[in-house]
C-alpha cells in the first residue's frame, strides 16, 4: 500500500484493531479475575467459560463501537424515488408543499423511506420530516445512487422553504443539472410539471 493516503488508512486500521481487541483483553482478563475468584472461596469452576465469555462481550462492544465511529453512515436513513418505467429525467426535484397529500413511507426502524416520482420528476411532499435532520442517501428504485444534490431557498412561486435537486446523471462541463436558480427554476418546474400531466 502507497501513496498520501496510505499512512490515514493504515492509522484508522489499527484503531480499529485496538478499538476490538482492548475491551476483549480487558473483559477477558475481568473474566479470568471473577472465575479465579470464585475457584479459591468455593471451589467453582468454569474459569475457560468465564474468560471467553468477557472476550466475547469485550468484542461485541468494541465492534459496536467501530461500526458507530466509522461506518456511522449505516445508520443514515435512505430515501428511495420509486419511479415509472422508462423514467429518463436527469434529475428529480423535492418540494416541501404543506398542500400536498404525499408524505414519505418509513418502513422498518424508520431507517428506509419511499416517495412515488410522477413522470415530471417534481416530488411535492407534506413535510421533509427526517430529511431535515441529519444526513442521509438517496437512489431510485431501479438500484441507482444520485451523483450530487443541491439544496437552496425556495423563489417567489415556489412553495415551501426549500427546494432539493438530486443528479441521478455523471456531470460534464456545461452541464446544467440542478442549477438553474430563480425564475428560471420555476419556469422549468412549471414545464416539466405541465409535461408530466
Amino acid at each position: 500500500m502507497s501513496g498520501p493516503g496510505s499512512g490515514l488508512a493504515i492509522a484508522i486500521l489499527l484503531a480499529m484493531i485496538c478499538m476490538v481487541i482492548g475491551p476483549a483483553l480487558v473483559l477477558g482478563l475481568v473474566g479470568y479475575a471473577v472465575a479465579r475468584g470464585r475457584a479459591r472461596k468455593n471451589g467453582a469452576g468454569g474459569t475457560l467459560a468465564l474468560t471467553l465469555g468477557g472476550v466475547v462481550v469485550g468484542v461485541l462492544i468494541g465492534g459496536a463501537a467501530v461500526l458507530l465511529t466509522f461506518f456511522e453512515s449505516v445508520f443514515d436513513p435512505v430515501v428511495v424515488f420509486e419511479v415509472p418505467p422508462n423514467f429518463d429525467k436527469p434529475e428529480i426535484f423535492l418540494l416541501e408543499d404543506p398542500s400536498a397529500s404525499l408524505e414519505f413511507e418509513w418502513g422498518t426502524f424508520g431507517l428506509r423511506g419511499s416517495a412515488p416520482v410522477p413522470a415530471s420528476g417534481v416530488v411535492r411532499v407534506r413535510t421533509m420530516g427526517k430529511l431535515d435532520h441529519g444526513p442521509y442517501t438517496v437512489e431510485l428504485s431501479t438500484g441507482q445512487h444520485n451523483w450530487g444534490m443541491a439544496s437552496f431557498p425556495s423563489p417567489p412561486g415556489i412553495p415551501g422553504p426549500s427546494v432539493r435537486c438530486f443528479s441521478f446523471r455523471e456531470w460534464t462541463p456545461g452541464d446544467t443539472t440542478c442549477e438553474r436558480r430563480g425564475e428560471e427554476l420555476v419556469a422549468h418546474l412549471r414545464q416539466l410539471e405541465g409535461l408530466g400531466e
